[in-house]
C-alpha cells in the first residue's frame, strides 16, 4: 500500500472518538462540510438499528429463507456477494461435534461454483433456485431411502425462444455443498431424474 494510505493506530482512535463525540452532540447533526472531520476523513453518522434500510444485503440460501438470521457467510465472488446461513452451507465433519464450525478461507455460493465448474458452458440464467437435499442413509444391505423433489418453474417467452437455438440448453447440476474442491460437479451415488414426466 502507498504510504499516504497508511494510518497510525492513534489516528484511527482519534477519528473514532471524534466521530462518536460528534454523534452524541445534538448541535452537530449533519454539517454542510460533507461530514468531514478535522483530519479530512469522511464520516457518516451511524444509522438507527430500527431503520429499515439498515442492512442492504442480499440473502439467498438453499434453505429458502431470505432473512438474515443467525450466523451468515458471504460469497467471495465480487459480482455476487450473497449471504447464506452458515448452518445451511457449511456442514460439520461430525454431527455430534460441539466445537465451533471451521469456516473456509474462501467461500463461493452454489451458483458461483456451478458457473465456474464447467468452463465450456456459460450460465445465462437460473430459472430455478437451488434446492438442498439431505443425504439419504444407505443401509447395510445396500438399500437406501428414496427422496423425491418436485419443482416447477416458468420459462419466459424470451427463454423459450433462446432454447430453440442449438447453442443453448437447460442443464441440471448437482454439487456437494461443503466440497473441499469447490468448482466441480458432485452427483450422488444413486440418482434418478425425470423431466416432464
Amino acid at each position: 500500500l502507498p504510504n499516504r494510505l497508511m494510518v497510525g493506530k492513534e489516528t484511527v482512535v482519534k477519528i473514532v472518538e471524534d466521530t462518536f463525540r460528534k454523534m452524541r452532540e445534538p448541535a452537530n447533526a449533519v454539517s454542510a462540510s460533507g461530514n468531514q472531520n478535522e483530519l479530512g476523513y469522511s464520516v457518516m453518522p451511524m444509522k438507527n438499528p430500527d431503520d429499515s434500510a439498515q442492512l442492504d444485503i442480499k440473502v439467498r440460501c438453499p434453505c429458502g429463507n431470505s432473512m438474515a438470521t443467525g450466523s451468515m457467510i458471504q460469497c467471495d465472488h465480487p459480482r455476487c456477494s450473497v449471504w447464506q446461513h452458515i448452518d445451511c452451507v457449511i456442514i460439520p465433519e461430525k454431527t455430534a461435534d460441539t466445537a465451533p464450525q471451521e469456516l473456509p478461507s474462501s467461500f463461493y455460493c452454489e451458483m458461483c461454483r456451478v458457473s465456474r465448474a464447467d468452463p465450456f458452458w456459460v450460465t445465462i440464467n437460473h430459472p430455478l433456485l437451488p434446492v438442498s437435499v439431505a443425504p439419504s442413509n444407505i443401509m447395510a444391505d445396500g438399500s437406501y431411502t428414496v427422496q423425491y423433489i418436485e419443482k416447477t418453474f416458468p420459462l419466459s417467452r424470451a427463454n423459450r425462444e433462446m432454447l430453440q437455438k442449438a447453442e443453448y440448453d437447460i442443464q441440471v447440476w448437482c454439487i456437494l455443498l461443503d466440497d473441499k474442491v469447490p468448482f466441480r460437479m458432485h452427483w450422488p451415488l444413486h440418482s434418478d431424474m425425470q423431466i416432464n414426466g
